[in-house]
C-alpha cells in the first residue's frame, strides 16, 4: 500500500525570526550601556588624586572594567523589566478610572516595582563594594588596638536611600506609560546609525536630566524622615546580626546610637541618586531606540530569511501578538513600497494547497484591523434599554397610545372598596399613620391575585427613603464636579481615543500601516500581478474604507456635539486625525487608478457615490486651541458669527453619511453645555445610580 504524500512543510513562525533581531539589537544597545558604567566607574574611584589614578580609573582592562560590570547587571534587569512588558503605542482607556484600576489589577505593575528595587539593590551593593576606602562606605569601622569594631551606619542610609528612589522611579515609569515603545520614524541606513543615535538622544538630554534630579531631590527630601522615622531600629538590627558573623563587636552596639546626622553625607548621596536615575532614563532610551527599528535585517526584510517568506510574513500578519503583528504588518509596509521582487513574489503565490492566494489572505488580515475599528466604534455605543414587561412577561400598555372607543360596557363592575382612602399626607409620621389605617387593611383584598399588596410595602419603603437618595445624588453631583471627579470622568476625547486607537492600549503604527500597504499593493497590482486576481479586491476594500471613514466621522461628531475639536498639543488626536486622512486619501488613490475597471465588478453606483462623498468630507478636527474654540462657541450662539462647516451625520442603515441638507441646524452653545452636564451625571461613574435620578425625575412631575 503506498504511503499518502506528505503535505507542505509549514513555515515557520514570523515571532522566530523577529526574536532573532531583537537579540542582536538587545546586545547592542548593553554594549552602549557598559560605555556609560565605565564612566560611573571611574567616576567612583580616586580618580581626583593624580594622573596615574585618573589613568586607572577609566581604563577598561582592570579593576576599573570589572567595577563597569557589575554596575551594566543593574541596566539588564531594566532591560528585562521592557522585553517582558514591550508593546506599541501607548496606554488609552476611556477614563483615568479605568487606568488606575487596570494599573492595580496587572501584573506587570508590580513587576515594575519588583525590577526597579532589584537594579537599585545591586547598583547600591556594588558601589559600596567597590567603593575606595576614604568614601568610609564598608560595614564596619575598625575600632583600633583594644577597641571593638563597630557597625557603620552610612551604607545602611545608602541602601534605603537607592531603594527610595526605585519607588520614585517606578511611579513615574507608570504615569509616563514608559514600557511603551513607539516606533522610530526617520529612515537611517547602516552607515549612518551612530550620528543618527547621537542626533536623536541630543534633544532627550534635558528631559533626562531632569527626570533624574527631580528623583534624587525628592528621594533627599523623603530619605531622612523615613529612615529616622520608621526604618532605622529595624535595618539597624538586621544588619548587626550579618556584621557579627565578619567582626568583632560589642554587645552594647545591639541598638542604634542616639541620632544619625544625614547632612554630612545628603550631597553624596543626591549625586549618585541622580546618577542612578539617570543610567535609568538612558537605558529606557537605548532599548526604545534599538528594538524599534525597521524588521529589515542585511538589508532585507526579515521574512526573507525564510524558506517560505509569504508563509511566515502572513502568520505575523494573523497573530494575536500585538507586537509581532505590528512589525508584521511595518514589514509589509516596507516590501510594498521598497522591494519590489517581494512583491511580485506574492502576487505570483497563488497555488497553495486549500488556501486562497496569498494576497488575498494579506488583503483580508489588513482589512479585519481597520474592520476593527468599526467594531470598537459600536461596542462603545450604548444600547437603547429594554422594553419594560408585567407580571405576565407582556409588554405593558403605552398610557399615550390612542385606542378605539369602547362600545360594550366593562364584563364587571370595578369592585368599590369599603375602605375611605384617607387624604395625601406630606410628612412621615402622617404617611405611617396612613399606612396603618388604610393600606394594612388592603391586604388580602387585591383586585389582582398574582401581584401580592406586600408589594405596596416596596413602594412604600422607595418613598421614605428618596429623601435620603437625593441627598446622597446631591453630594455625588458635587464630588464629580470637583477637580478629582472630572480627572476621574470619561470624556468625549478619552472616548474618541479609546474607540478609534484601541483600548487599552493604542496601536495606531499597526492600522496606519495597514491601511497604506493595502493600498500601496493594490496600486502596484496594476503592473506586477500577472494573473489580474488582485484587481478583484478592490471592491471590497473600497468599501471598507468608505465605511471606515463615514463610521469614524460619525462618531467623532456624535460624541463632540458638533463642536470642534482642536489638536494643538494632543499628539493622540492627531494620530486620530491621521488615520481619518490616511483612510481619505487611499480611497481617493484607489478610487483614481481603480474606477473606470471596477464599476461592474461588485462595486455599484451606490457604492460608488458613497466612496467620493466620503473622500470629500472635511477633515476632524482643527489647529485652534481651546480659547478659540470657546470664543467661537459663544459668537455662533449669539449669531455674531458664522456657523464652523461640520460634516452633519445621519443614519442610513448601519452607516453615518452626509446629510444632503445644505443649511443643517447648529445647536446652540447654551444645548451643548446642558447635554455635557447630562453626559457627567452620576450615571456616567455609576451606572446603578440612573434609576434613582429617573425616580426623582418622575415624582417632580
Amino acid at each position: 500500500m503506498a504511503s499518502p504524500m506528505p503535505g507542505p512543510a509549514k513555515p515557520r513562525p514570523y515571532r522566530r525570526f523577529l526574536t532573532s533581531a531583537l537579540h542582536t539589537r538587545f546586545v547592542h544597545a548593553a554594549s552602549l550601556a557598559l560605555i556609560w558604567h565605565q564612566v560611573l566607574a571611574g567616576l567612583a574611584s580616586d580618580w581626583y588624586t593624580g594622573v596615574p589614578a585618573f589613568f586607572w580609573a577609566f581604563f577598561p582592562i582592570g579593576p576599573s572594567g570589572i567595577k563597569a560590570l557589575l554596575f551594566t547587571i543593574s541596566s539588564l534587569f531594566v532591560f528585562l523589566l521592557q522585553i517582558s512588558n514591550l508593546k506599541f503605542g501607548h496606554r488609552c482607556t476611556p477614563s483615568n478610572w479605568i487606568t488606575i484600576k487596570i494599573l492595580f489589577s496587572s501584573y506587570s505593575t508590580y513587576a515594575v516595582l519588583f525590577w526597579y528595587t532589584i537594579s537599585a539593590f545591586w547598583f547600591c551593593e556594588a558601589f559600596v563594594f567597590t567603593s575606595p576606602p576614604s568614601q568610609e562606605l564598608g560595614w564596619i569601622i575598625n575600632g583600633g588596638y583594644g577597641a571593638p569594631d563597630k557597625l557603620n551606619e552610612r551604607p545602611i542610609y545608602f541602601r534605603i536611600f537607592f531603594i527610595i528612589i526605585a519607588v520614585i522611579q517606578s511611579f513615574l515609569h507608570l504615569y509616563q506609560d514608559a514600557s511603551s515603545a513607539p516606533r522610530y520614524t526617520k529612515e537611517e541606513s547602516s552607515d549612518t546609525k551612530v550620528a543618527s543615535l547621537g542626533a536623536w538622544l541630543m534633544p532627550q538630554v534635558s528631559v533626562m536630566f531632569r527626570t533624574a534630579v527631580l528623583s534624587s531631590g525628592i528621594a533627599s527630601i523623603l530619605g531622612p524622615f523615613f529612615y529616622n522615622g520608621f526604618l532605622r531600629n529595624s535595618l539597624w538590627k538586621s544588619h548587626i546580626v550579618v556584621a557579627r558573623l565578619i567582626a568583632s563587636i560589642a554587645r552594647s552596639e545591639a541598638n542604634p546610637p542616639d541620632s544619625f546626622y544625614v547632612g554630612g553625607i545628603m550631597l553624596y548621596v543626591f549625586l549618585w541618586g541622580f546618577a542612578l536615575s539617570l543610567t535609568w532614563q538612558i537605558d529606557l532610551a537605548l532599548f526604545k531606540r534599538f528594538m524599534m527599528q525597521q524588521p529589515i535585517r542585511n538589508g532585507v526584510p526579515l521574512s526573507t530569511l525564510s524558506k517560505d517568506p509569504n508563509g511566515t510574513l502572513l502568520q505575523g500578519l494573523k497573530t494575536t501578538n500585538q507586537t509581532v503583528k505590528t512589525f508584521a504588518f511595518w514589514e509589509l509596509h516596507l516590501i510594498a513600497t521598497k522591494y519590489p521582487e517581494r512583491r511580485k513574489a506574492i502576487f505570483a503565490d497563488i497555488e497553495r494547497p486549500s488556501q486562497p492566494p496569498m494576497f488575498l489572505q494579506m488583503l483580508t488580515a489588513g482589512l479585519d484591523v481597520v474592520k476593527a475599528m468599526e467594531s470598537r466604534m459600536k461596542e462603545l455605543v450604548s444600547s437603547p434599554p429594554p422594553p419594560s414587561t408585567n407580571a405576565q412577561g407582556g409588554p405593558l400598555p403605552d398610557e399615550n397610545l390612542q385606542h378605539l372607543p369602547r362600545i360594550l360596557p366593562n364584563p364587571t363592575p370595578a369592585k368599590v372598596s369599603i375602605y375611605q382612602q384617607p387624604a395625601s399626607a406630606t410628612t412621615l409620621p402622617q404617611r405611617a399613620g396612613n399606612f396603618i389605617s388604610y393600606e394594612a387593611k388592603q391586604i388580602g383584598s387585591s383586585p389582582d391575585a398574582w401581584q401580592p399588596p406586600v408589594e405596596k410595602g416596596k413602594q412604600l419603603a422607595i418613598e421614605y427613603s428618596s429623601p435620603a437618595r437625593e441627598t446622597l445624588h446631591s453630594r455625588i453631583d458635587q464630588a464629580q464636579q470637583s477637580p478629582i471627579g472630572r480627572y476621574l470622568l470619561t470624556s468625549p476625547r478619552r472616548l474618541i481615543l479609546s474607540a478609534i486607537l484601541g483600548t487599552p492600549t493604542a496601536t495606531p503604527t499597526l492600522t496606519l500601516h495597514a491601511i497604506n500597504s493595502i493600498t500601496t499593493l493594490l496600486v502596484e497590482s496594476l503592473h506586477e500581478d500577472e494573473y489580474g486576481r488582485a484587481i478583484h479586491s478592490v471592491p471590497s476594500t473600497v468599501q471598507t474604507f468608505t465605511n471606515s471613514i463615514l463610521a469614524i466621522a460619525g462618531f467623532v461628531h456624535k460624541h463632540t456635539n458638533g463642536t470642534t475639536l482642536g489638536i494643538e498639543g494632543d499628539n493622540e488626536l492627531g494620530e486620530v486625525d491621521a488615520i481619518f486622512k490616511a483612510l481619505k486619501s487611499n480611497l481617493e488613490k484607489l478610487l483614481d487608478r481603480f474606477q473606470g475597471f471596477v464599476a461592474g465588478d461588485g462595486l455599484s453606483i451606490r457604492d460608488l457615490n458613497e466612496a467620493q462623498k466620503a473622500t470629500k468630507l472635511q477633515d476632524l478636527f482643527d489647529n485652534s486651541t481651546a480659547s478659540e474654540e470657546t470664543k467661537v462657541g459663544r459668537q455662533n450662539s449669539s449669531g455674531s458669527a458664522s456657523q464652523p462647516t461640520r460634516p452633519q451625520m445621519e443614519e442610513v442603515g448601519n452607516n453615518r453619511r452626509p446629510s444632503n441638507n445644505n443649511q443643517p441646524r447648529r445647536k446652540t452653545q447654551a444645548e451643548i453645555e446642558a447635554e455635557r452636564a447630562d453626559k457627567n451625571r452620576p450615571g456616567r461613574l455609576f451606572p446603578q445610580l440612573d434609576k434613582g435620578s429617573k425616580y426623582r425625575e418622575s415624582r417632580k412631575q
